[in-house]
């Protein structure tokens, strides 16, 4: 009867353990998830305002290329 409480009393002790070490792990994932959801946002926001860049270049090439249509029809 002692060796099947002591067995026992082992596999909750074990059990706990892993569930501690499942918890930490966990913490950490979380952790580096959100750091990679941290990363995708600031390169969402630089793919916006490198569109953003490009339309205005796109919009000023554009204008310089009517401004010398007007020069030359002059």
């Amino acid at each position: 009867m002692r060796n099947q409480g002591q067995m026992i009393t082992d596999q909750i002790n074990n059990f706990r353990i892993a569930n501690e070490s499942m918890k930490k792990e966990n913490e950490k994932l979380e952790k580096e998830l959100k750091a990679v959801k941290k990363q995708s946002k600031e390169a969402k926001q630089n793919l916006d305002n490198v569109k953003t860049d490009l339309n205005i270049a796109e919009d000023r090439a554009k204008d310089s290329e009517n401004m010398q249509k007007e020069v030359d029809y002059l």
